[in-house]
């Protein structure tokens, strides 16, 4: 698996919860600053989003629902991303500087 694919992966579920705004600027940008925080590829601090107001998602029916699974599979995908670190960490922080281009530029 590669660090696209990871990011792809989360990508769709964001999608599948865009009614909730799951795919909004805000949204993006939380799970990013997050991502880049637990891999080192910022130095600030940022706490996973765990509530739909910690994801910044829209209020109302289903919001915490998707908030739950976001959660999960931003957990996972740091899961994954640790593990390609582990095998190739040069290569995966080149990447991941690229891809979470929100916080890392």
């Amino acid at each position: 698996m590669t660090v696209d694919e990871v990011l792809e992966d989360f990508r769709r579920v964001q999608l599948a919860h865009a009614s909730q705004g799951a795919i909004d600027t805000e949204p993006d940008f939380v799970s990013q600053a997050y991502l880049a925080s637990a891999l080192g590829v910022i130095d600030r601090e940022f706490r996973l989003p765990v509530t739909w107001e910690d994801w910044e998602l829209y209020e109302g029916d289903g919001s915490d629902e998707a908030a739950m699974v976001l959660t999960e599979s931003l957990r996972t995908a740091e899961a994954r991303l640790k593990s390609l670190l582990g095998q190739n960490p040069r290569e995966t922080l080149v990447q991941l500087r690229s891809s979470l281009w929100r916080v890392s530029r």
